[in-house]
């Protein structure tokens, strides 16, 4: 599905209105501007599939097929935009401020059918979309009394479904390929300091732990999911000394496990996913 980026659209209004100062010409503020409406021309997008973006922190939803523009009934802030592999959903969260948890809300494309998620029994701090299916894997926020644990939930509703209960709170999280298993990273409940890196199938079998940090005296190594492998067979991790954002900063260890295998070191890379192409 084809969508063009709001900044195009802003970039040539802002190129116009440039035009007409450099001839002397002064350009009115249209109204939609005055009124903090959008300033969008819907019937140009036509053909163009579904666009969403946020003006003055309200979403709103451009409909390429009906040449349409309308407001998602989301009267909070909102972060994490990010459609279904099939372009047919839209999920996002409901945030009091930036950078805060909120609950997960889930949307038609054309801004109807939308829903709050319940049963998560706290906000969300992160979600991903399973690259397969209509589902969405969550992890809500948790503490010690109460773990996060990570959630498959359904786009078109129904009751979401923690698949990874025994775990002492989830961190990073990937799905595979294909969509058919989880792999997160989790503090060992058994024994402090130590990750556990765990892979659960959806189809209900239990949750196996494929590796775990090392335990080293007097440190604390944490572990982030980086990814699959196309294949959906090896996974990609990185070692996380201390749990430290120092660290981080500086590189972290990246390795690959392959299904029954021992890790092999790859690289030292930062830990930003959208850097790693696979």
């Amino acid at each position: 599905m084809r969508t063009t980026p709001l900044w195009v659209s802003l970039l040539a209004m802002a190129t116009l209105l440039g035009s007409l100062a450099s001839q002397g010409q002064t350009a009115a503020a249209p109204a939609a501007i005055r009124t903090g409406e959008p300033v969008v021309n819907a019937a140009a997008f036509r053909g163009q599939g579904h666009l969403v973006f946020l003006w003055n922190g309200q979403p709103y939803v451009l409909d390429g097929r009906q040449g349409t523009l309308g407001a998602l009934p989301q009267a909070a802030a909102v972060a994490s935009l990010a459609w279904s592999p099939d372009g047919q959903w839209l999920a996002y969260l409901a945030v009091p401020a930036p950078g805060d948890a909120g609950p997960l809300w889930f949307t038609r494309a054309d801004g109807h059918a939308a829903h709050q998620v319940r049963g998560l029994g706290a906000p969300v701090t992160a979600f991903a979309w399973s690259p397969r299916a209509d589902l969405v894997a969550a992890r809500p926020q948790g503490d010690a009394r109460r773990p996060s644990g990570l959630w498959v939930v359904p786009a078109r509703g129904g009751v979401p479904r923690n698949v990874a209960p025994g775990s002492a709170g989830v961190g990073s999280f990937a799905w595979t390929p294909d969509g058919r298993r989880l792999a997160y990273q989790g503090a060992d409940p058994r024994q402090q300091g130590v990750d556990l890196l765990t892979v659960v199938p959806l189809s209900g079998g239990r949750p196996r732990v494929v590796a775990r940090t090392p335990i080293v005296k007097g440190q604390d190594t944490g572990m982030i999911v980086a990814g699959w492998w196309p294949d959906g067979q090896s996974l990609l991790y990185q070692l996380d000394p201390y749990h430290s954002a120092s660290f981080a900063a500086d590189g972290l260890l990246l390795l690959s496990l392959p299904p029954g295998g021992r890790p092999r070191r790859l690289a030292v890379t930062l830990g930003y996913p959208d850097w790693l192409a696979l």
